[in-house]
């Protein structure tokens, strides 16, 4: 289900808030999610500083994009295909979603209302439901 126009403003104007803390925010992502799913880690290169940044530019294409996702399908469908390449399951999406609305929280406190989290899980959503269609 698409994201509407209230949850595109809380993703948006959320996420200014990571910029500041990026590194310290996706360094606390990979670190959660190591710590969830430990069987994950070794999908990943021992240094993750290129990965964290990774992570980073494709937060902040689709944050960018999140009123029109369908203008960066095909850009969404590739890393789709690659993440099956690397050999991520249906299930790691859960768990990443997981772990994505967990830091978020560590980040944001008492700043993190119900609201806010469903605009991140839903903008989530729509991404992991196009990255399985690639």
């Amino acid at each position: 289900m698409p994201i509407d126009a209230e949850q595109v403003r809380l993703v948006k104007s959320s996420f200014i808030r990571l910029l500041p803390v990026r590194d310290e925010f996706s360094q606390r992502l990979y670190a959660n999610l190591f710590a969830a799913a430990p069987d994950v880690r070794v999908l990943f290169p021992k240094d993750l500083r290129q990965q964290r940044e990774k992570l980073i530019a494709t937060l902040t294409t689709v944050v960018n994009n999140a009123s029109k996702l369908d203008e960066i399908d095909r850009g969404i469908w590739s890393l789709g295909r690659n993440h099956i390449d690397y050999g991520v399951k249906d299930v790691h999406y859960q768990v990443l979603k997981d772990v994505l609305l967990k830091t978020l929280a560590e980040e944001f406190g008492d700043d993190m209302t119900p609201d806010l989290t469903a605009a991140w899980s839903g903008i989530y959503d729509e991404l992991a439901s196009r990255m399985r269609a690639g």
